[in-house]
């Protein structure tokens, strides 16, 4: 059994301006997909921006784990320093010593990390 896919009483013509038609729709449909494509790869490529510079602003876990780490081993070692020296005063030394070890780990920080980008 054959099958007539534009009708067996049309002319030629009428069969081609029928293709036609379908063709242009085709490619309409086709020029709409691929503008969609265009304006959510835009979207995507400026959130991925969006977010790289987000994540610029923050540390990650582990750096900020390290460096608190850190920063206790600098803050006991010099108010163990300061305590020795000090002799009876441990109270106003520890709290100088805590504030020493904050600056220069602060310091140490800040030209690690945030100069060397």
């Amino acid at each position: 059994m054959r099958r007539e896919g534009l009708g067996g009483g049309l002319s030629i013509e009428t069969r081609i301006a029928v293709l036609e038609e379908r063709v242009a729709g085709i490619n309409a449909r086709h020029d709409t997909q691929a503008m969609e494509l265009a304006r959510r790869l835009d979207e995507l490529n400026h959130a991925h921006q969006q977010a790289r510079d987000r994540d610029v602003l923050y540390l990650p876990r582990e750096v900020h784990e390290q460096f608190a780490k850190e920063l206790r081993e600098k803050m006991e070692f010099i108010a163990a320093a300061l305590s020795e020296a000090k002799g009876v005063a441990t109270a106003t030394a520890r709290t100088y010593a805590i504030g020493a070890a904050i600056t220069a780990a602060v310091g140490s920080y800040v030209v690690q990390h945030w100069l060397a980008r």
